[in-house]
């Protein structure tokens, strides 16, 4: 038996072999309303063995293997219904009765009605296939439910209009049994993934396996299903809070200080217009997080293209546009358009948070020096961690904590999970690794702390101390002269009295080059635990005239004995100076001529201790308008000079440093030389020749 696409291009799609045992085979093609794909014939044999096969045209597959039973010819099976009660085949015997439902993977099932003219009809709604037996005048009636969720899905999904960028859900409500069926399974997913829908099913445990098999598979949801109304409530809900969710994540975006992210915007023409132009603006928010940085310079400035770096904290509303040319020509300019706004992609800039953990012997007597600990001791970790962008909440903006320590000598590190007290085994010297994060779920660097366990006695004398910026922009490695440290945690252990604690700050060769500051004895004690001194944090003024290098906080305390015992502490300044000039409130490339005024202003941040500006090599200094603790404001009003000749000059801005930094910016104007534009001869006296002067009267007007 040969099968045509008579439909199509009338090729041949398949030959079978069927096997003929008797007299007169019946061939009768059954269409599969649901696949169109997929077309079954009805292959009927009149034999002493009476028998009907179902096969899959296009896989050569059989189906189902009926016995006829009562059938005769010509009146046997002449109708077949596709798959009722999840996975059967309902066929009617007429003349001789019969109706038969055929499991859909192997044997059969004759329910026999024994009478005649057996009729089988769906049911309006499609959820039953009813039947009528006729015997003896008595009428018997019986019913099958229908599960037509592959089929019924299937033709519905492929409706599904494709908009671009929609998000697609799938919901089916059933509270049906749903037998598990791997081939239409296959079949439905095929259609879902097309249309890349995710599957929300809402059943009970007799359709819980293929439920959630397709809502996993398309990353869905899986629910209870109790009533319509509640369902399609879940619904509603569920599509809202997944569509937040993704809105969300595409549109929000957060961000660390002064690290380098290339953020890019995507642009299209329905018309495939040229692109000519396009521009950035970000709306800043600076007091968004804590300890605010400030204003950024370009808020509300259009950008040519994305900033790449952000050097202030805060919430950026970001928006960008592009211009399109449909025609070169200029005369079609009014058609060269922008486009129109979209929503803000939010940049949350904001920093890493620091680590700062502490480690002590509970009993101060077991404290032999800084991180130097009697063996067996209790030690007891303190949490000063931070995130300098939410120091005010109760958390101190750190959501989790992560410590780890190992002796020097070994591999791996070793969590500790119950910090509160603990005890290093041995002898030797420990390294503890602290990270800690954020709400943002951005991790600290991390804090290292060295450890020594030893077996010495107490009787030694030591000290300990923290230096911190006293802003937290700031750290002790990367602080600008004229800034504060804080002083703080400083301790002394001795079995003697400490009578002081001098601070000092020093070069690396080791000379003095700062204030000397002193912590006495009792003023300056917080409190005394033992042989342990506790004494009160101080602040330490870095001179504004202190060139920029590495220096070292020493800390130098003496007992009673005269005996001292001293710790350094490393500090790195550096001293940031930005200068930002303005001639006429343009970035120059203006023309002037000699003798006209210039407006000169700079802005600068808050170390410039002074602006100068050089017009025809002569400098001159700016004087200072403003000062918000940010920004400085500078401005001076210049003539130039007369005798400059013309062409372009540079004007030359330069801020300083109290410390010797410097920042320069150079702006180009254009000078005209001078010219006469107009003179007039008013009034000539007519007189002979003659040695001497004669007077003439001119008037002229100014020379440009």
């Amino acid at each position: 038996m040969k099968v045509y696409d008579i439909a199509g291009d009338c090729s041949l799609v398949n030959t079978f072999t069927v096997y003929v045992d008797n007299d007169m085979p019946s061939v009768i093609p059954v269409r599969n309303a649901t696949y169109d794909d997929r077309i079954f014939f009805l292959y009927e044999q009149s034999s002493s063995n009476q028998y009907s096969d179902i096969y899959d045209v296009v896989t050569g597959e059989r189906y189902v293997h009926l016995r006829a039973g009562n059938t005769v010819y010509h009146s046997g099976y002449n109708i077949a219904f596709e798959w009722l009660d999840d996975n059967y085949l309902l066929t009617e015997s007429s003349g001789g009765g019969g109706i038969h439902m055929i499991p859909g993977e192997s044997g059969d099932d004759t329910i026999r009605a024994y009478g005649w003219h057996d009729w089988a009809v769906p049911s309006a709604d499609n959820k039953y296939i009813m039947y009528m037996v006729f015997m003896n005048n008595t009428h018997y009636s019986h019913g099958f439910r229908i599960s037509r969720l592959f089929y019924e899905s299937i033709e519905k999904i492929k409706s599904i209009p494709l908009r671009e960028g929609a998000a697609r859900y799938v919901a089916f409500f059933t509270k049906d049994l749903i037998k598990y069926d791997e081939k239409h399974l296959e079949l439905l997913l095929r259609e879902l993934y097309k249309v890349n829908a995710k599957v929300v099913f809402f059943g009970d445990d007799d359709s819980r396996i293929v439920g959630e098999e397709l809502a996993n598979a398309t990353g869905g949801i899986f629910m209870e299903y109790t009533d319509y109304d509640d369902a399609l409530a879940k619904l509603d809900n569920y599509i809202k809070n997944r569509a937040a969710a993704e809105i969300e994540k595409e549109s929000e975006i957060a961000l660390l200080l002064n690290e380098e992210y290339i953020i890019e915007s995507d642009c299209y023409d329905y018309e495939n217009d040229l692109i000519i132009a396009g521009e950035w603006v970000y709306e800043h928010d600076p007091n968004y997080f804590e300890n605010s940085l400030g204003l950024a310079p370009y808020h509300l400035v259009p950008q040519s293209g994305p900033i790449t770096r952000f050097q202030h904290t805060g919430l950026f509303k970001t928006t960008a546009r592009v211009q399109d040319r449909p025609k070169a020509d200029v005369r079609f300019s009014n058609y060269w358009l922008w486009s129109l706004d979209v929503d803000p992609l939010l940049l949350y800039v904001h920093r890493k948070p620091v680590a700062d953990v502490e480690i002590h012997a509970q009993n101060p007597r077991d404290e032999l020096g800084e991180n130097k600990f009697k063996k067996g001791a209790p030690l007891v970790l303190t949490n000063n961690s931070y995130d300098p962008d939410a120091q005010s909440r109760p958390d101190r903006g750190i959501v989790n904590t992560k410590i780890e320590y190992k002796k020097l000598t070994d591999t791996d590190f070793t969590a500790l999970y119950n910090y509160s007290s603990f005890t290093l085994a041995g002898n030797g010297r420990y390294v503890f690794r602290i990270s800690v994060d954020d709400c943002y779920s951005v991790w600290s660097e991390p804090q290292y702390i060295f450890v020594e366990i030893t077996e010495q006695s107490s009787s030694v004398f030591s000290i300990m101390a923290t230096v911190e910026s006293q802003k937290p922009e700031f750290t002790p490695a990367n602080i600008p002269a004229s800034e504060n440290l804080v002083l703080k945690d400083i301790a002394t252990v001795c079995n003697y009295q400490v009578i002081k604690v001098d601070a000092r700050l020093f070069t690396a060769g080791g000379s003095p080059v700062a204030t000397l500051l002193t912590l006495n004895s009792p003023a300056d004690v917080s409190s005394l635990n033992g042989n342990t001194t506790y004494w009160s944090d101080k602040t330490y003024n870095i001179p504004a005239t202190l060139p920029d290098g590495n220096y070292i906080m020493r800390f130098v305390a003496t007992n009673t004995q005269g005996h001292t015992a001293s710790l350094d502490v490393p500090v790195r300044v550096n001293t940031p100076v930005t200068i930002d000039a303005y001639i006429d409130g343009g970035k120059g490339g203006g023309e002037y001529e000699a003798g006209d005024v210039l407006n000169l202003t700079a802005y600068t941040n808050v170390y410039a201790s002074s602006v100068k500006v050089n017009v025809s090599g002569n400098w001159y200094n700016l004087t200072l308008m403003k000062d918000d603790g940010y920004v400085k404001t500078w401005r001076i009003d210049l003539e130039i000079p007369p005798a400059t000749g013309g062409g372009n000059t540079d004007i030359i801005f330069r801020a300083d440093t109290s410390n010797g930094k410097t920042a320069t910016e150079i702006l180009g104007i254009t000078v005209r030389a001078l010219r006469i534009e107009d003179f007039q001869i008013t009034h000539m006296v007519n007189h002979p020749i003659h040695e001497g002067k004669f007077p003439i009267a001119w008037t002229a007007r100014r020379c440009r």
